[in-house]
């Protein structure tokens, strides 16, 4: 919209319930590496289900994954990690934001599949550098072992609608209109542990760009 900057049309790429499959995810993040130029700043949005494997391995599971063999039909987070930190080494800032892995839910209703599902993909994303040059925000849902909880009444992660909250002006100075990175990441620290009951806490990399808008 003009009010967020007005960003042209043709450099906003989404991929929604089944259009998310694995192979799109990887077209668009590997496409996305050819796009970008030096200077460029990329915001990068994510929310679904992660998965930990008995092993360890940790997989983002895209809308034809199957957990019965997520080696197979799912994006691995070290890959995930890679197409981001590599794949955009040349842009000059980069925001990542993640809601994963919705394992939990605010309310009675719980399954065996949320019992599996397990936040570690948000370990390791937190991780992901931005090399040698430029600046980066990792801005994760949860810490690792953690639930991302979801909300019925949201309809959304309870991460995801605070997040809009706060860049729709909540975590902008008062008498400011532009919300920078300092402000959104004390709200989200904020509010994420108040609406769980601290059960759900976010996670930030500590050398992120303050004045960031």
């Amino acid at each position: 919209s003009p009010r967020g900057g007005g960003v042209p049309a043709d450099h906003i790429f989404t991929l929604l319930e089944d259009q998310a499959t694995r192979k799109s995810l990887e077209v668009e993040l590997e496409s996305m590496q050819s796009r970008v130029k030096t200077g460029d700043t990329v915001y990068i949005f994510m929310a679904g289900h992660g998965y930990l494997t008995s092993r360890g391995i940790g997989y983002f599971i895209p809308s034809d994954g199957d957990m019965r063999v997520p080696a197979s039909t799912s994006l691995s987070f070290s890959a995930l990690k890679e197409l981001i930190e590599l794949g955009l080494a040349n842009a000059e800032r980069r925001v990542l934001l993640t809601d994963f892995c919705h394992a939990g839910r605010i309310g009675p209703e719980k399954t065996e599949l949320s019992e599996k599902i397990q936040n570690l993909i948000n370990g390791e994303l937190l991780k992901t550098t931005q090399g040698a040059r430029g600046s980066y925000l990792n801005l994760l849902s949860s810490h690792p072992l953690e639930p991302s909880w979801e909300s019925d009444k949201l309809k959304s992660g309870v991460f995801s609608d605070a997040l809009m909250q706060a860049l729709n002006g909540k975590a902008a100075p008062a008498g400011s209109s532009v919300v920078r990175a300092e402000g959104l990441v004390a709200y989200i620290m904020a509010e994420i542990p108040r609406i769980t009951g601290s059960r759900q806490t976010p996670m930030v990399n500590e050398d992120f760009d303050r004045a960031l808008p």
